[in-house]
Formats: C-alpha cells, sequence, structure tokens
C-alpha cells in the first residue's frame, strides 16, 4: 500500500480509448462494493465490504482506494490488478461512542469505477447520546442495519425526512436491516435521524448503506 491507501495498478486505462487499447472496450459495468458484514470483535466494531469485478467481459479489479476513514483503521489487503475474485476490506472503529465513516473508491482495468461510503454509529441508552442525525444523505444510502448491543436496545424509530420508522422487540444481540427507500428522495439531501429506547446503559451499532 502506498501513502495513499491504494492497492492494485495505479496506471489502470480510465479513459475508452486506453480501454479500448487493453483490449478492455466491452466492459462497461463499474465493479461492486457490498456491505456483507457488521459484527464486534473485543468489543470493537467492525464493517466488512466485499469487492469485486467478475463476469464475461469484466477487466479485473485495478485499485482500491480508502478516500475516508474517520474513527477507523481500514485494512485493505493486497490483490493481483486484473483479479475477478472478491477482495474484503474490513473497516474497525476505533472510538466505540462515537461515529465513524468509511468511504472507498473502487476502479477496474477499463476505468470503470464504484464509490461506496456507509456510515456507521454507536447509540447509548443515557442523556445525550439517545439521538444522532445525519444529514446529506444520498438516495442510495437506504439500508438501515441495526447490531443490537449486550445489554441492547429494545425499540429503534428512524426519521427519514420527517418519515418515521419504528422497530420493536429488538433482542439482545440481534442484527436486523430494513430498507427506508420509500422515504428517501433522489440527490444527496436526505436527512436520517436515529433514536434508541431501551433500560439506562444499553446501546445498538447502527449502519446506514446503499
Amino acid at each position: 500500500m502506498n501513502a495513499l491507501g491504494v492497492f492494485g495498478a495505479p496506471t489502470a486505462p480510465t479513459v475508452s480509448g486506453a480501454a479500448a487499447a487493453y483490449g478492455y472496450e466491452y466492459d462497461t459495468t463499474p465493479p461492486t462494493c457490498e456491505l456483507t458484514r457488521i459484527g464486534k470483535v473485543n468489543g470493537k466494531s467492525f464493517v466488512e465490504f466485499t469487492v469485486q469485478d467478475s463476469g464475461p467481459t469484466a477487466s479485473g479489479l485495478a485499485t482500491i482506494v480508502v478516500t475516508e476513514s474517520t474513527n477507523a483503521t481500514t485494512v485493505v489487503p493486497s490483490f493481483t490488478p486484473g483479479t475477478k475474485n472478491p477482495v474484503v476490506v474490513t473497516s474497525t472503529k476505533i472510538n466505540q461512542s462515537k461515529p465513524s465513516a468509511t468511504a472507498l473508491h473502487v476502479t477496474d482495468l477499463a476505468g470503470n469505477f464504484t464509490d461506496c461510503d456507509p456510515v456507521l454509529t454507536s447509540l447509548v441508552r443515557v442523556p445525550g447520546q439517545e439521538t444522532q442525525t445525519f444529514s446529506n444523505l444520498p438516495a442510495r444510502e437506504s439500508k438501515v442495519t441495526i447490531l443490537n448491543g449486550i445489554p441492547g436496545v429494545s425499540n429503534v424509530t428512524i426519521a427519514v425526512n420527517g418519515v418515521r420508522f419504528k422497530e420493536t422487540g429488538i433482542a439482545d444481540g440481534e442484527i436486523r436491516t430494513f430498507d427506508v427507500a420509500p422515504a428517501m428522495r433522489p440527490g444527496n439531501a436526505n436527512t436520517i435521524q436515529i433514536t434508541v429506547r431501551g433500560k439506562a446503559g444499553s446501546s445498538a451499532d447502527i449502519v446506514i448503506s446503499d
């Protein structure tokens, strides 16, 4: 990894002419970057992304760039440029009481790219830490995943641009994912407010992703 956090081939072609010269003119599909796992190890919350560029016309992965890693340690494993195998990136929260954010910019050898940037936060059932608000979210960030703590919260209320969603009866340690897309607006001006309820001291990790 160099100082910019880039793995792979930094000289990957980025325009159609160069892509054609390398034989990649039929690859017009960007690589995928999916949030595939959340959890805790030794009391520290983490998220895993699976990055891949596959398919009959795929050129293979070129680079994975960590463009943001706020309150998180993000590890990109080494890989061979042009690979079509999945690459798993892990981001672990540093301060468990504060939100963290991780963003990746993924390119393939044909110059196609994908950006992924979920938000990972923790809410605790104590005054001042029960509610958090996230603004300027793109419409695609419509998946909300709850990783309940031990002890965990009992209810989570999510207000999306003023539309309320409520999840109740959440068990300790339960992982629950749901979609708030019906309340999201086109563009990047969406607001999500999350509030937890339960016994004093209970907590939950929340991930907002696409």
